[in-house]
C-alpha cells in the first residue's frame, strides 16, 4: 500500500513540475508582512552581479598570422546561465561570441585567434590594436578591454 502511496505522490509531483506548476527562483523578501497574511509581496526574483575582472593576451607582441590566446576572468556573484562573452577588435576583424553558464565565483574563459597578416590584402598594418571583451547577462552589460601590438 505505502509503495502504491509514494508513486502516486512522485507521480502528482512530476506532473506539477512538468506543467510549470512549480518554478525555482531566489526570494527576497523587502515587505514586512502585511495585516492580512495571506497577501505578501514577494518582490522580484535576486538578480545576479556579474563583474568583468580582467582580459589579457598570452604575449603583448605578436607577428602577423600568429595565434592569440585570449583570456577572460568574470566573478558572479550565484549560479547563472546563458550568459554571452563577446570579443571584438583589430579593427573589426576580430568577433567572437560564446555562451556559457558561470558558477558563484571566480569563473575563466579564453578565445583562441588566429591573427590576419599585416599587409595590403591581410587587410591590417602593424600597430597597436585594442581589444575589447564584453559580458552580458540579463540587461546588464559589463566591458573591458586590452591592447596588443602586432608586427610583421
Amino acid at each position: 500500500m505505502s509503495r502504491l502511496y509514494l508513486t502516486a505522490v512522485l507521480g502528482i509531483l512530476w506532473m506539477l513540475l512538468v506543467s510549470g506548476c512549480l518554478t525555482e527562483y531566489v526570494e527576497r523578501t523587502t515587505n514586512p508582512p502585511r495585516a492580512n497574511p495571506q497577501v505578501q509581496d514577494e518582490g522580484p526574483p535576486e538578480e545576479a552581479e556579474i563583474d568583468l575582472l580582467n582580459v589579457s593576451t598570452d604575449k603583448d607582441i605578436y607577428h602577423s598570422a600568429e595565434v592569440m590566446n585570449l583570456t577572460v576572468l568574470i566573478r558572479s556573484s550565484s549560479d547563472v546561465e546563458n550568459v554571452t562573452v563577446t570579443a571584438n577588435g583589430i579593427n573589426g576583424r576580430m568577433n567572437i561570441e560564446k555562451t556559457l553558464n558561470l558558477d558563484a565565483g571566480e569563473n575563466g574563459m579564453s578565445f583562441t585567434y588566429k591573427l590576419p597578416r599585416c599587409n595590403v590584402c591581410g587587410g591590417i598594418r602593424a600597430g597597436t590594436y585594442d581589444l575589447t571583451c564584453e559580458v552580458s547577462y540579463g540587461g546588464m552589460t559589463v566591458k573591458n578591454s586590452t591592447s596588443v601590438q602586432i608586427v610583421q
